[in-house]
């Protein structure tokens, strides 16, 4: 009668690195049979992948040569048959089971990856004026590495030391305001998240966010005059129209939409078109008089603001200087030094008395003047005026200006008239790339695959065009101890 056989281990177990190469040992498998039979081994179960191979006859189990074996933690389970030849005769072959467990030791071959870093970035907004510690954002990455290797703690890297307004939890990746913000004075922020594994030997993944900051109605409208005045004829026809007032609002979107109005009159001499801001005769003018009424604007969150509207009806007789153009163009850099002329403007009257004196109006916003960038000298050779830089320019802050000059005869009774200058400002090269961090840390392990990626860096420039776009480049530098000692 046969003896059944049996391995002299009914479970085997062992540990390899995930990073182990082709054709290591595993471990060695044995079963006894009393009766003398070859016996063949082979793996029945557990190798759904195919990175272990069996040698058949000696009961060998080594990683396969190729491919390159995956090994994924924590461990596999190969179930293990040993069936003999039964050259000894019987009425079948026999067969006996052992298992192999093999535990894999993870290494740290993998960084934090942000998955959804696309989709923060184009979703991330916090609301202007909100107190600090208000949620922004919970960000999370991943590590295909286990154990330490594998938990990640989350942090901020900042510019040159400076934080951005923004903390983060380092457990959770939560990210919260540390300050009030206002959009008026910055519309977005970028954030360098990372993501750093607990590993001896950290790596570190890397999320560029740009948190943008969201619209609360919290500013008035502003007039870009602090008031309007002009002469009209007391024989302009009703309807039409002789002077256009200009509002803005720092708010965005509906906070900003200006709805215009005026103060009623009676007789309603003026009225205004709501969306233009056109003011024109709305009634006869029938003597000569001064006109004193508001314009009011309306932002769409109902804040509003006034500015005074003063009109001279003057007799027809009477005529206010003649400007050579209504309108002026100019265009300028932003390096323009100061006391430099730009523009020569003239007006001429025709009375007796030729004299006409310039004068800017007083804005209430930085495109009309406000704060002063610019004054007028007379000339008196010609009765021209020219128009010079008070201040420095600086297009980043103002890219263009809307400047109101006023020319007025000399009368007992003084006539103005009005036209506009428009300074366009150009770009110069006058501002240096910043990197979003001054210093970058990372890992690469050892053997990784050419083309992997390492880190993202970042850095912008606030100049406009070619001035404004930044060509990176690296030079490396060897890390050792003799490096180091010739520092």
């Amino acid at each position: 009668m046969r003896e059944q056989f049996f391995f002299l281990c009914f479970s085997y177990r062992t540990f390899l690195l995930e990073d182990a190469g082709p054709g290591t040992l595993v471990a060695t498998v044995h079963a006894k049979d009393p009766d003398g039979d070859r016996v063949l081994y082979l793996i029945s179960g557990g190798n759904e992948e195919g990175n272990f191979e069996m040698d058949r006859h000696k009961g060998i189990l080594r990683l396969r040569r190729n491919p390159l074996p995956k090994l994924r933690g924590p461990q596999y389970v190969l179930n293990i048959s040993a069936i003999d030849d039964n050259s000894s005769g019987g009425p079948k072959c026999l067969s006996s089971f052992s298992e192999v467990i093999v535990g894999i030791n993870d290494i740290n071959n993998n960084k934090p990856i942000f998955r959804e870093c696309a989709y923060y970035s184009d979703n991330t907004w916090v609301l202007e004026n909100q107190p600090p510690g208000t949620f922004v954002l919970q960000v999370e990455a991943y590590d295909a590495d286990l154990g330490m290797n594998g938990e990640v703690k989350y942090g901020l890297m900042h510019r040159d030391g400076a934080s951005p307004g923004f903390s983060i939890d380092p457990s959770s990746g939560i990210i919260t305001t540390a300050r009030s913000f206002d959009r008026e004075k910055q519309r977005a922020y970028a954030l360098s998240v990372t993501a750093t594994d607990q590993a001896q030997e950290p790596l570190i993944g890397m999320c560029q966010i740009t948190v943008f900051i969201a619209d609360m109605n919290d500013n008035d409208p502003k007039f870009e005059n602090s008031r309007y005045q002009y002469f009209l004829r007391e024989d302009t026809p009703v309807g039409t129209s002789f002077l256009r007032a200009a509002a803005h609002d720092d708010d965005q979107g509906v906070n900003a939409v200006i709805t215009y109005s005026m103060l009623l009159q009676k007789p309603e001499y003026f009225k205004i078109n709501p969306g233009t801001g056109w003011v024109y005769v709305n009634h006869v003018i029938s003597k000569t008089f001064q006109i004193n009424s508001y314009i009011i604007a309306t932002d769409g969150g109902n804040r509003s603001n006034s500015v005074e509207l003063i009109v001279t009806a003057t007799n027809v007789l009477n005529q206010a200087p003649r400007w050579e153009k209504s309108v002026y163009w100019v265009t300028v850099p932003e390096n323009m030094v100061h006391d430099t002329k730009i523009l020569t403007i003239k007006a001429t009257s025709p009375l007796d008395d030729p004299r006409v004196t310039y004068s800017l109006e007083e804005g209430q916003v930085p495109e009309t003047n406000m704060p002063v960038r610019f004054y007028l000298k007379p000339n008196r050779a010609d009765g021209s005026a020219s128009l010079l830089v008070a201040e420095p320019l600086d297009f980043e802050t103002t890219k263009f200006f809307t400047l109101n000059v006023k020319a007025q005869n000399v009368a007992m009774i003084p006539l103005a008239s009005f036209a506009t200058v428009h300074v366009n400002i150009s770009d110069v090269n006058d501002n240096v790339p910043f990197f979003t961090s001054s210093t970058y840390e990372v890992s690469v392990p050892e053997g990784a695959d050419i083309g992997t990626s390492v880190v993202q860096v970042l850095a912008t420039d606030s100049d406009s065009g070619l001035h404004g776009e930044v060509c990176l480049f690296y030079y490396f530098y060897p890390y050792n101890e003799e490096y180091n000692r010739k520092r």
